[in-house]
């Protein structure tokens, strides 16, 4: 893709969305290297992403102002113990003073909501029935959604704009190389250095009131 074409696809953020931006990752051959070498990985032997883990982190950080609605996983991988330790991993790198959250919400393939599938579709469905379980709006959602994943073929390639799908390449290998063109979620990062209104106690209450409810939805 050129220059030229890339530049006309990705919107431009002088206007973000007024009820911020939903950032939605892929774990496999995003996050992390292929899973299927990694059944009994632990924490220490996780094979993370640097490229992932840093924007990870700066969105954390940046969740506590209007600009990011919300940070979540939507994945087809169906091991909950696995993406739990990569949660958790990623939780300890990020902490300060306190244990940061990193995803609002996650959903694994074998969540009952989903197609019965080895690898069932992503769509807007799926982000709209997470966003609505920690009550957060879904109004205007496809023009809000960031979606990032190795493959190139989910539904909701259809269902948001061009430049909000970034496709993760190659895919996040051991020992590979991500030479991703993030374009919009970094100017999203940018433009959280500028400020914004504060709302850390909101989001703070929010996340604990959800919490119990959030845990339960990842246990199917």
């Amino acid at each position: 893709m050129s220059s030229q074409e890339n530049e006309r696809l990705t919107p431009k953020l002088s206007s973000p969305p007024s009820l911020g931006w939903v950032i939605v990752w892929d774990l496999d051959n995003t996050i992390v290297g292929e899973y299927s070498d990694q059944r009994s990985t632990t924490a220490d032997e996780l094979v993370l992403n640097p490229k992932a883990v840093d924007l990870l982190r700066r969105i954390v950080d940046a969740r506590d102002k209007d600009i990011i609605s919300a940070n979540l996983l939507l994945t087809n991988n169906a091991d909950y113990f696995f993406v739990k330790v990569v949660e958790l991993t990623l939780a300890m790198k990020f902490k300060k003073n306190h244990y940061r959250v990193v995803f609002d919400s996650i959903m694994t393939r074998n969540h009952p909501s989903r197609v019965k599938s080895d690898d069932p579709p992503k769509s807007l469905k799926d982000i709209e029935y997470m966003l609505k379980e920690q009550g957060l709006p879904i109004d205007n959602l496809a023009q809000r959604v960031i979606f990032i994943d190795d493959k190139a073929t989910h539904l909701i390639r259809n269902e948001i704009p061009s430049g909000h799908y970034i496709q993760v390449t190659p895919p996040f290998v051991r020992g590979g190389e991500d030479r991703t063109d993030y374009g919009i979620l970094e100017k999203i990062l940018e433009s959280t250095k500028g400020g914004g209104k504060h709302r850390r106690l909101h989001l703070k209450t929010k996340r604990v009131r959800h919490g119990k409810r959030n845990l339960k939805t990842r246990k199917h």
